[in-house]
């Protein structure tokens, strides 16, 4: 957790990005909150596991800038893809990255649910959406 916090606030400051960095805690039982502290961000803690988007909502709400990029913290988005999504929300209301390459890799159970949520992306955007 640490080493991503770090990785995101390195990115951003190399390139001059005012910003705050939000960890939601999910009621994780290890040290997740404990190491985003250390690295500087502003943490807030779910006393319980309300899961993925309960995690997304309470950081969206809590956001101090109009701009929010929602990243996880196993570093399968890299953080220094994060300026250049910055700069095409320019002329968009939103931006979504992508994992794509040969060291990301779906577990087997989580396949079947994601390639359907993919398939509904695509029907309601009308695009292909590879992640």
């Amino acid at each position: 957790m640490g080493s991503q916090v770090q990785a995101i606030r390195d990115v951003l400051h190399t390139h001059g990005i005012v910003h705050e960095i939000l960890v939601i805690d999910d009621g994780s039982e290890d040290r997740t909150a404990e190491e985003a502290i250390q690295a500087g961000a502003r943490v807030l803690q779910h006393v319980e596991n309300r899961g993925y988007g309960a995690a997304i909502k309470t950081g969206v709400l809590a956001a101090t800038y109009e701009a929010i990029v929602i990243i996880d913290a196993d570093r399968t988005y890299p953080a220094d893809e994060i300026p250049n999504l910055l700069d095409l929300l320019e002329n968009a209301d939103m931006v979504v990255g992508a994992r794509i390459g040969q060291q990301v890799q779906a577990p087997w159970v989580r396949r079947p649910a994601k390639w359907m949520l993919r398939r509904l992306a695509i029907h309601i955007t009308g695009h292909s959406i590879p992640d």
